[in-house]
C-alpha cells in the first residue's frame, strides 16, 4: 500500500473519531444541503463570512445511513466500499 493512501486512510479515521466543525451556525450566511444517493448520507454544511468575505466559522450537521453501511444495488455493494460516516451532533 502505497504512503499516501495510508496517510489518506489515517486521516478519514481520524476525522471520523473527531470530527471538526460538527456543529449548527446561528444565523450563518450560507448554507447547502447534500445528499449521497448511493448509500443515503446526507449532510447539511453552514457559513459565516465576515464583510470582507473571509469565512469566520464553518458548521455541518450529517445523517449516515443505518449502521453506517451503504445500500446496496442490484444485490451488489455499492461502488466505493464505504461511504462517509458522520455523526449527530451531540
Amino acid at each position: 500500500m502505497s504512503s499516501m493512501r495510508e496517510l489518506y486512510q489515517e486521516m478519514i479515521i481520524d476525522h471520523s473519531r473527531s470530527p471538526r466543525n460538527h456543529k449548527k451556525l446561528e444565523n450563518p450566511n450560507l448554507s447547502a444541503r447534500g445528499h449521497n444517493p448511493l448509500c443515503g448520507d446526507e449532510i447539511d454544511m453552514e457559513v459565516k463570512r465576515g464583510e470582507d468575505g473571509v469565512l469566520s466559522e464553518i458548521g455541518f450537521e450529517a445523517t449516515p445511513t443505518a449502521g453506517g453501511r451503504p445500500r446496496r444495488r442490484r444485490g451488489r455493494r455499492a461502488p466505493g466500499s464505504r461511504c462517509w460516516r458522520g455523526s449527530r451532533a451531540a
